[in-house]
């Protein structure tokens, strides 16, 4: 959490919590001052978040190590 109350989320939306994301006006990159209280920002981070969140279940699926997300 940041000092302001949003979740603190990678580029990719991605919390401290393996598996899971959030996105929109919850969240917050770090660097990010403020939340960005869009709705087109929003879809557009969980467009991201979605892609991401494939990668992450399709190297789980394949038995890749987790490095290659990185």
């Amino acid at each position: 959490m940041t000092d302001d109350g949003a979740v603190r989320v990678s580029a990719f939306g991605q919390t401290s919590v393996p598996g899971v994301y959030a996105v929109g006006d919850m969240a917050r990159q770090e660097g990010f001052p403020f939340p960005a209280a869009q709705v087109v920002i929003a879809a557009a981070q969980g467009a991201t978040a979605a892609i991401a969140l494939d990668r992450e279940l399709l190297v789980e699926d394949l038995g890749l190590p987790a490095a290659v997300l990185r």
